[in-house]
């Protein structure tokens, strides 16, 4: 097995690490926080590393990103959700009304996941985001392929319902 290095792992894990901290934090900014932690631990780690398969390398940053999210959370970092984390100003095409439909669609999309349970938000966050297919995901949340099938399906289900309520059906508790 040829030895990973640091910059390899970051190419090929970042956009995972920066969407699973993403969904505990709900912040661009402690989401970078902890996926920066994510790969400094790695560092220190690469012996470790070494020995393990590009899956539990994937599954080891998540984890890793995930806990320094909840730290920051727990230690009070208020989060402010982001108006569109990662992504990068389109050329200038549409004009500024349908510019601000899109941007105002992308806010209430972002604000109806940010308010589903953890359990249905990350599989989300992993999916359209990462980019992972089920399979990886599965292997990354430790859970069975037919486990995260049924969180996907009731996720979307949630999402739609928040959606159709003004996106805040679960972040009030309802």
């Amino acid at each position: 097995m040829e030895k990973p290095t640091l910059e390899a792992l970051y190419d090929s894990h970042y956009k995972t690490v920066y969407w699973a901290a993403y969904g505990v934090s709900r912040d661009a900014e402690a989401a970078a926080d902890a996926v920066q932690n994510a790969f400094l631990s790695a560092h220190r780690n690469m012996r470790t590393l070494e020995t393990l398969t590009n899956g539990q390398i994937r599954a080891w940053l998540y984890r890793v990103a995930v806990n320094s999210s909840i730290d920051m959370l727990r230690r009070g970092r208020r989060s402010v959700p982001a108006e569109d984390p990662g992504a990068t100003l389109a050329d200038p095409g549409p004009g500024p009304e349908a510019q601000l439909e899109q941007n105002e669609t992308q806010r209430a999309v972002r604000r109806a996941l940010d308010s589903l349970p953890e359990k249905y938000r990350q599989p989300l966050y992993l999916y359209y985001f990462a980019e992972l297919d089920y399979h990886e995901i599965a292997r990354t949340l430790s859970m069975s392929e037919g486990t995260l099938k049924s969180r996907m399906s009731r996720g979307r289900d949630m999402l739609k319902a928040a959606l159709q309520k003004g996106g805040e059906l679960y972040a009030q508790g309802k």
